[in-house]
């Protein structure tokens, strides 16, 4: 076939994976023909995914990103290092090769900001809100904040939890039943009256329980190769099973010094509810302002494509599990403070509630895009209906039909948000 083509001595000649399925010699000799042909003063347009084969065969590459040319690589630039990373920010910096950059409109910019969902969320909470109020008076009350806001506080750790995860493109399932097994082995480490210093190893414990799990569902996904849903089905399972066989029914009294410092509040706000925010704040900087979180979003992005620029996504990975899995130790410290004794079940139903809670604030579930705010945001929405659906009379089961509904609704908007604005 390519003789041909040279045959017809064309000034121009467009090479579309010309090695693709050839064996190592049978590329080489490709390579020299079309040398050769440019050598006589042919032009040749390679269009190849092989970053190496750009490399050694090109003296200029434009790298495209949906339609559009993000960058010029010559010179010194055009390594296969440097090709991989152009390709991997082509999204964040496409421009048209020779010209300026084009002006964004805000609306695009609003359209591709992870932080817009939080705004539609908080829109959406504001207005559940007048509704609530517009029905009961007790609404606006000291006492009914003091009831939800420590459920908002445990909420928005899964929420986070699951956000992390969410990152690299991966759903745990077993955030539910992890904060069971950790109530429960609270229910031995802390035990009634501890002393400060056993407080401490007993929260020790938890975040190394914590931590084997999220090594656990790493190992199943990532070295064994289990698809992540089915890994941390494993794991849920196994961890249900752990913590059922250590308590079968609630029992154990946990230290009510420790839970009482897990519920102190300043005036009806927790302090838990306080180191949420923080926390999430934390994490949303270090998602962009450091070079983990820069990691961890390619990972979730383009695997492939971060591993051939340098990016270890093993451990990227695996830091991601091990802190789903941390971040789950304060949600369990609220259960327990809610609970007092060692029970099993308590954390079950927040599994599918976290995954709500993360998508309803931008994540995506093929990875590289969220915001840890929105996903507290998300957790405040799905706390905010679960409240205001008792507050105007609806039967319960309207609050899984509402999270179930508008958690589908969001992900189909944002992901068709997002692609009309990459198009545009």
């Amino acid at each position: 076939m390519l003789s041909r083509v040279l045959m017809t001595e064309s000034t121009v000649i467009l090479a579309d994976e010309p090695t693709q399925g050839v064996d190592i010699g049978a590329r080489e000799e490709i390579y020299t023909i079309l040398r050769e042909a440019a050598a006589r003063g042919a032009a040749i347009i390679v269009l190849s995914s092989s970053a190496a084969e750009l490399e050694q065969l090109c003296d200029r590459v434009i790298v495209f990103s949906r339609g559009k040319a993000a960058k010029e690589l010559v010179g010194d630039e055009l390594t296969e290092h440097g090709i991989a990373q152009a390709a991997l920010s082509a999204t964040g910096s496409r421009s048209r090769v020779g010209t300026a950059l084009r002006k964004v409109t805000l609306g695009r910019k609003i359209s591709r900001s992870d932080l817009t969902p939080a705004a539609i969320l908080a829109l959406a909470t504001v207005l559940l809100a007048i509704v609530a109020i517009l029905q009961s008076e007790f609404y606006l009350t000291s006492r009914n904040f003091g009831l939800i806001l420590p459920l908002l506080a445990t909420l928005a750790f899964f929420a986070m939890a699951q956000q992390v995860v969410m990152m690299i493109g991966g759903i745990d399932l077993s955030v539910g039943p992890l904060a069971g097994l950790l109530v429960v082995v609270g229910s031995f480490v802390l035990s009634a009256y501890k002393t400060p210093i056993g407080m401490i190893i007993g929260l020790v414990v938890l975040a190394i329980v914590a931590a084997v799990v999220g090594l656990v569902n790493w190992t199943l996904a990532v070295v064994v190769k289990i698809n992540p849903l089915i890994a941390t089905l494993v794991t849920y399972t196994a961890i249900q099973g752990i913590a059922y066989l250590l308590r079968p029914l609630p029992a154990g009294k946990i230290d009510p010094v420790f839970t009482s410092y897990a519920s102190t509040k300043l005036g009806f706000v927790p302090i838990m509810l306080v180191v949420a925010i923080v926390v999430a704040v934390l994490l949303e900087v270090a998602m962009y302002r450091t070079m983990f979180g820069v990691r961890l979003r390619a990972t979730g992005s383009q695997h492939a494509t971060a591993d051939r620029i340098g990016v270890r996504t093993k451990w990227i990975t695996l830091a991601a599990y091990v802190s789903c899995s941390v971040l789950i130790v304060p949600a369990a410290v609220l259960l327990m403070a809610q609970a007092g004794t060692g029970n099993a079940s308590i954390g079950d139903s927040y599994t599918l509630a976290s995954i709500g809670a993360a998508v309803l604030g931008g994540a995506s579930i093929f990875g590289g895009r969220g915001s840890f705010i929105g996903a507290c945001l998300g957790a405040v929405l799905v706390i905010q209906i679960n409240t205001v659906v008792q507050f105007i009379g609806l039967p319960l089961y309207w609050q899984q039909w509402l999270l179930g509904g508008l958690t589908i609704a969001a992900a189909a908007f944002y992901s068709k948000s997002r692609t009309l604005a990459e198009r545009s």
